[in-house]
């Protein structure tokens, strides 16, 4: 498995939006222009604004994937896992223990998130049929990899459709992310690893919400 970096300096590696990020990506792709099938695939909502920039770029078709994180009920922003609407999981199991979560609360919660999962990518499809991943390259593309959680959900399924390879795309991860995800996919390509990486949005300008109507029009066109 592969991990390509950047050796800019954390400060030189600032992107002004997403759609800076992913022509910055796309300079690490060059080969990719010459594989085929290539199916680029974006974790909504943020992933696929990266996502279609970087489909543009390479002349390659785009599609969407939603994992839904499993958070901790009393501390939203603590992920114990990650579900896709296909029912492929990631769990945080050390951490949900530590939390004080126990194996069928957890179950429940990774439920609800399913559902979540689920009806978000009807909303975003809007009757859209996927595109098959089946024996194509798939670039999994986030906006950014703070656990590793969503990615390694969004991974799996690609697996389960299986794909040929999978190639997970991120402007900025942390090494926790990477450590993650490495055994799983064939190949990572980011623009920055920090080991201190604690919010996606800090290496962002402009890190402005995106909403599901800009994903209907990304995935129409």
């Amino acid at each position: 498995m592969k991990v390509k970096k950047q050796e800019d300096t954390i400060i030189s590696m600032y992107f002004i939006n997403r759609q800076d990020a992913a022509f910055k990506l796309l300079k690490k792709m060059e080969k990719i222009r010459f594989i085929e099938p290539v199916v680029v695939v974006g974790l909504a909502r943020g992933g696929v604004e990266v996502a279609y920039y970087i489909a543009k770029g390479l002349g390659r078709p785009l599609d969407c994937i939603c994992p839904k994180k499993i958070s901790h009920p009393m501390n939203p922003e603590y992920a114990l896992g990650a579900i896709t609407e296909y029912k492929d999981i990631a769990l945080n199991e050390k951490g949900a223990e530590l939390m004080g979560i126990d194996h069928h609360y957890l179950m429940e919660l990774k439920e609800e998130a399913y559902f979540k999962a689920k009806n978000k990518s009807q909303i975003v499809r809007k009757g859209r049929k996927e595109i098959q991943v089946e024996e194509a390259t798939v670039l999994l593309v986030d906006d950014g990899l703070a656990t590793g959680l969503t990615m390694l959900a969004s991974i799996r399924s690609m697996k389960n459709k299986k794909a040929k390879k999978i190639i997970a795309v991120a402007p900025v991860a942390s090494s926790l992310a990477l450590k993650l995800i490495e055994g799983e996919c064939d190949e990572i390509i980011v623009g920055l690893e920090d080991p201190f990486l604690s919010a996606v949005g800090e290496y962002f300008e402009d890190f402005s919400e995106v909403k599901d109507e800009v994903v209907i029009n990304y995935l129409k066109t």
